[in-house]
């Protein structure tokens, strides 16, 4: 009789894993040597252009002075970006205590909305996996007045919009699911005052980043507060 098989994963799925496994392996052998450790901080803010130019306001004005603050933002980020920018963070030694994940934004206008979903989802468990004691959040997509390569109509607007709060919902849901996981909305910064904007109509203004910096130290001094505060609308 011939012997039972034993059970085993497609070919596909096995391929994929060895794949991913010698990246990043690749990636550790081609850094490692040059990375060094960095000081630590207790925040960790990643993201976009957001977190960017947040970041440059908050370090002018002295803000966060009770936060140990690590401002990672990248203008013009995408949810594409994410795995790298995490994996070499890693590979700095970062341990931070909160993680705040501010991405998206830029791919609303030109990425199919489940493939933002999946690939932030993805990021989620990652940051999970790596940093099993921090506490995660989940920062909500802003509106924009203007949405880059799409029609300056009403119509336009309201359908980028629709799209935005889609996935804010699905990965406000996904990620109350982990014990550490945690919502931000700012819900203040909104199109019905477009002072909280630039021009550009997708950056916020000195008065935009005030108010979100303003809001993140509030929900960031909370959660460190209130371990049974999981979701704030600030604003």
């Amino acid at each position: 009789m011939p012997g039972k098989r034993k059970a085993s994963r497609g070919p596909n799925t096995q391929a994929g894993a060895k794949r991913n496994r010698r990246e990043q392996e690749e990636v550790v052998e081609i850094l490692a040597p040059e990375m060094e450790a960095q000081p630590a901080k207790e925040v960790w803010v990643l993201g976009d252009s957001i977190v960017h130019w947040a970041g440059e306001r908050a370090v002018a004005r002295n803000a966060f002075k009770e936060n140990n603050m690590d401002w990672d933002g990248k203008s013009g980020m995408t949810v594409q970006e994410l795995h790298s920018a995490i994996q070499y963070s890693i590979l700095q030694g970062k341990t931070p205590t909160i993680i705040v994940l501010h991405v998206g934004g830029n791919n609303i206008s030109s990425s199919n909305t489940c493939q933002i979903i999946s690939i932030i989802k993805k990021a989620i468990d990652y940051l999970f996996l790596n940093f099993p004691e921090s506490i995660v959040v989940w920062t909500y997509i802003l509106p924009r007045l203007n949405w880059r390569n799409t029609p300056n109509t009403l119509a336009s607007a309201k359908i980028m919009d629709l799209k935005r709060k889609n996935v804010n919902r699905k990965i406000r849901n996904y990620i109350l699911q982990h014990s550490n996981g945690r919502c931000l909305n700012h819900k203040s910064l909104n199109r019905e005052t477009p002072g909280f904007f630039r021009r550009d109509g997708i950056h916020l203004s000195d008065v935009g980043n005030d108010m979100y910096i303003l809001t993140l130290s509030e929900a960031i001094n909370t959660f460190k507060r209130e371990k049974d505060c999981k979701e704030l609308h600030l604003g």
